[in-house]
């Protein structure tokens, strides 16, 4: 039994999460009816143990004082936020 959990992203929110490595294997996008109706195109279902995996790496990504550690890549400070607010309302 699967038991992965997903969060609702959209737009314009989901294009900070586009290019990240790993958003077409964990994410789905939201096509059908109702949801369609209640998020809009380009919303997408995207897996919370992925973004947690993110968010660790991005921690480990920067140094102590907030700077991004040479040949890392940071997946954005909008989506940072994002992740942020959306782990809080959980």
């Amino acid at each position: 039994m699967n038991t992965d959990k997903f969060i609702v992203i959209a737009w314009p929110e989901s294009q900070a999460f586009m290019e990240v490595d790993g958003f077409s294997e964990n994410s789905i996008l939201i096509n059908d009816e109702p949801l369609i109706n209640e998020y809009g195109s380009s919303a997408y279902l995207v897996r919370i143990s992925w973004l947690d995996r993110l968010h660790e790496e991005k921690e480990e990504d920067h140094y102590p004082d907030g700077n991004i550690k040479p040949n890392t890549e940071d997946f954005g400070d909008k989506a940072d936020r994002l992740y942020e607010q959306k782990r809080d309302n959980q």
